[in-house]
């Protein structure tokens, strides 16, 4: 379940007002927070849904802040700013961010981001009966978000695992980078192939016993990616 709650990391009051307006009709709190230390502080103790971060901010910090929610507390991050965000988009989706959008930003557009972010970090119930998943080393636990190799967790970012997660609830079958794209980043990134390989390749060193010669994730050229069927 959501918690309908929201921590947006501003010192800008129009746009702490703007979003106070846009979601109160959502019935979503949105709590604002002046200090990046005040932010992790309450993020650490499971406030959140998710963080929106203004890069007006520290803007050189910005980046680090937002691995460290995304890697660390496994909550979906979305910056906003003004002209010029769109110079250092890469930076802060390379560093952990999911969306970027520039101000002015339309409440409905808002709205539709917020919903799909909130969306993937629910457990999925296109599944029910599937809590695990085992081939050859690896072993996976859905419900405790769990993955193990030789019998040793291995640390996952959230876009690593939901990646694991996806290719593995389908083994078997290819699925598309538009597909991985689609469900991991959203609509928005549909083009941005480069996404899926660069968090691909991370995943394969974390979990293959030889990242150049993979035994579970096999690269379908130009295609997309597909797990080895469960032993």
């Amino acid at each position: 379940m959501y918690s309908n709650r929201i921590i947006l990391v501003s010192r800008d009051p129009d746009i702490a007002l703007m979003f106070q307006r846009a979601l109160e009709k959502e019935n979503i709190a949105v709590k604002t927070v002046l200090d990046h230390d005040d932010t992790l502080d309450i993020l650490s103790e499971g406030y959140s849904d998710v963080v929106i971060l203004d890069s007006t901010m520290d803007e050189d910090d910005l980046p680090g802040l937002c691995k460290f929610i995304s890697d660390s507390l496994k909550v979906p991050v979305m910056v906003i700013g003004r002209k010029g965000l769109a110079e250092r988009r890469v930076v802060y989706l390379d560093s952990g961010a999911d969306v970027c959008l520039e101000l002015p930003i339309k409440t409905n557009e808002l709205l539709a981001q917020l919903k799909a972010l909130r969306r993937r970090i629910v457990p999925s119930e296109l599944h029910p009966d599937k809590a695990e998943f085992a081939s050859v080393d690896l072993r996976i636990d859905y419900r405790r978000r769990l993955v193990m190799v030789k019998g040793k967790e291995v640390a996952l970012t959230r876009k690593e695992y939901g990646l694991l997660k996806e290719l593995t609830l389908n083994a078997g079958t290819m699925l598309s980078y538009h597909h991985l794209l689609h469900t991991i980043w959203g609509n928005e990134y549909t083009g941005e192939k480069q996404y899926v390989h660069q968090h691909i390749c991370r995943l394969k060193k974390k979990i293959e016993p030889d990242p150049r010669n993979p035994v579970y994730i096999r690269t379908i050229y130009q295609e997309g990616y597909i797990f080895r069927e469960e032993d």
